[in-house]
């Protein structure tokens, strides 16, 4: 991504894999390519690729007739136009320690809008949730077909406007929608309180809805994205999970949290004492089974600021200790 326009190819920079579609002359059809906490093919499919590129042929045959319907499928103007224009400690380092070979990867331009706000002192966690998903609006979509509801989550959004199975979605705020991603893209840019404008089929007669959306219906597990682990307060902890077999031999229930530590890297980490081979049985009075990426999720919507203090009790030898953590570094 180290000289990408990232004007032309907008999408969600933590996916494992995406595909974007466009005109010889730079306008985009659609995209494809989705993931959740689920797995990287919990929205993905060849059958769903398939289904996605024929409507994709179809419109180009079309082109440029339906125009309108995909003129703003390139996305409003980004914050920066390439990754070097973010000013960003990490992507800098990139470029001085690398050279021309330097690899900036997808998730960095994620890392480098982060790292801006921290800057700028505008950071906030809550305010980054991204890439919003179909269900977050109330539409589960049949992922081999791409556009088709297959069940409409009752009392969301879609369920207050009468919404059923089978419906099938043609255009969202003016844009065509072929695929998933296409959806997400729409919801990408709507703030909090938005309109969103949707046009569907339902036994092949057009309808229309229009949603006033409201509330934290954006907000999305963030637990599989790359650029989670560059978010405040970084705090230079290797750890995960361990198993019910494990978690017997501790004397620990299986519904109840286990975190081994497997590394301390980070200043305020090592400085609270935290040892690797500890366990992390209770974090902020919290001890339910936790996967280490939730936990890390944890950190970073309660723990971004600095002078944040992170209150935890690790099993070591056998013993339960008290731990906490101050974080004070915050290093980019």
């Amino acid at each position: 991504m180290r000289n990408i326009d990232l004007g032309q190819f907008q999408f969600d920079y933590d996916l494992t894999w995406s595909a974007i579609f466009l005109n010889p002359n730079g306008i985009v059809y659609g995209r494809y390519g989705s993931q959740t906490h689920r797995g990287p093919m919990d929205k993905n499919s060849m059958t769903g690729l398939k289904s996605t590129l024929k409507r994709v042929l179809s419109a180009h045959k079309d082109f440029p007739s339906n125009l309108l319907l995909h003129r703003d499928k390139k996305g409003p103007k980004p914050l920066y136009k390439t990754s070097k224009d973010i000013p960003s400690p990490k992507i800098k380092r990139i470029f001085q320690r690398e050279g021309k070979e330097g690899c900036v990867h997808c998730h960095n331009i994620w890392d480098g809008h982060h790292d801006a706000l921290v800057i700028q002192k505008k950071y906030n966690p809550k305010k980054l949730w991204k890439y919003p998903h179909p269900e977050n609006v109330g539409w589960v979509i049949d992922k081999d077909q791409g556009i088709e509801i297959s069940k409409v989550i009752v009392g969301s959004f879609a369920d207050a406007k009468g919404m059923k199975k089978g419906d099938v979605l043609q255009s969202l705020n003016g844009q065509a929608i072929y695929s998933i991603a296409d959806i997400q893209f729409v919801l990408q840019f709507l703030k909090e309180s938005s309109k969103l404008d949707v046009v569907y089929q339902r036994k092949g007669k057009t309808q229309k809805a229009q949603f006033k959306l409201s509330g934290h219906w954006r907000e999305t597990p963030i637990t599989w994205r790359g650029s989670l682990w560059g978010m405040p307060p970084a705090p230079g902890l290797w750890c995960e999970e361990i198993d019910n077999r494990d978690k017997r031999k501790l004397g620990i229930q299986p519904s109840k949290l286990g975190i081994k530590i497997r590394g301390v890297f980070g200043r305020d980490v090592r400085n609270a004492g935290l040892r690797k081979n500890d366990h992390i049985v209770s974090y902020d009075g919290k001890s339910d089974h936790a996967t280490g990426a939730e936990f890390h999720s944890y950190l970073r919507f309660n723990h971004y600021k600095k002078g944040s203090v992170l209150k935890l009790i690790v099993l070591r030898n056998g013993k339960r200790i008290p731990v906490e953590v101050k974080f004070e570094t915050l290093k980019l």
